[in-house]
């Protein structure tokens, strides 16, 4: 009979502990946008402390709320990861999502995050019980970065609200920071951030090739979106690649572009 009441005992104590540590790991991943942007192997714990901002910014339509949870933003390189969570009063909100996770519209095709900007713009959901989890990336290609529009580039857009003729809009307060480095080429300026790199040129090139040095490793960049005017004469063109993975820009050593050795410049 001990014997059986000390195995017992062990028993739960090991289902005690099984639970406790799925409960903990459940609560540390939930929304968390490193580890769902970049895998919990790529988080970089500089980043992370530095420009990863906790937010807890809403918008209440009705039954709905829509909170900004978290945000990742930088400003020269113009890149962005967010990530929302919708709730509905009584219930789990309704939500047009595709088969590879993309989100069309919630709230019975009420509602729609819009972009109001130029460049990508994705965003994937999931549900996490009755609560809609949404995970945003972005990237701008703004000749000249206005804070103010590209603060409030990402919103909500109701399709039941009408007024005008435009719909009614809701917006968030993004905030980006200032991390990056820059370095000064014959056809314009590369910018490299911890989220990735932009190459704003006034030359259309068809083959550009990015290497940076660091400290452990080496990346070598050939895959970039391109946004600019395609003619002869091209006025501006941007070359934007976002990492896989977070680097820490403190451990850059060299840059090179089409293998020509590039210049810091503050």
């Amino acid at each position: 009979m001990k014997i059986k009441k000390t195995l017992l005992t062990f028993v739960s104590v090991c289902l005690a502990a099984f639970l406790l540590s799925n409960i903990v790991t459940y609560a540390v991943s939930k929304k968390n946008l490193l580890d769902f942007f970049f895998g919990e192997s790529n988080r970089n714990v500089t980043v992370e402390k530095e420009m990863l901002n906790k937010e807890s910014q809403k918008i209440v339509v009705d039954d709905y709320t829509i909170t900004l949870e978290e945000a990742l933003c930088e400003k020269e390189t113009q890149l962005g990861y967010l990530v929302f969570s919708v709730k509905k009063n009584d219930g789990k909100v309704e939500a047009d999502i595709s088969k590879n996770g993309v989100l069309n519209s919630f709230g019975n095709n009420r509602f729609i995050f819009d972009y109001e900007e130029t460049g990508s713009f994705k965003q994937i959901a999931k549900y996490d019980g009755n609560v809609l989890d949404v995970y945003i990336s972005f990237e701008a290609n703004d000749k000249i970065f206005e804070q103010s529009k590209l603060s409030k580039c990402v919103g909500i857009t109701d399709l039941k609200e009408k007024r005008n003729n435009e719909y009614k809009r809701y917006s968030f307060d993004l905030k980006y920071s200032e991390k990056c480095k820059k370095y000064k080429t014959n056809e314009g300026t590369l910018f490299i951030s911890p989220l990735g790199c932009k190459f704003i040129s006034s030359i259309k090139n068809d083959d550009v090739n990015i290497k940076i040095k660091m400290v452990d490793n080496e990346l070598n960049i050939s895959d970039f979106s391109e946004a600019g005017t395609k003619t002869d004469n091209v006025e501006e063109v941007h070359y934007t690649n976002m990492f896989d993975e977070l680097i820490d820009i403190s451990e850059i050593q060299e840059v090179m572009l089409d293998n020509k050795k590039l210049i810091e410049i503050d």
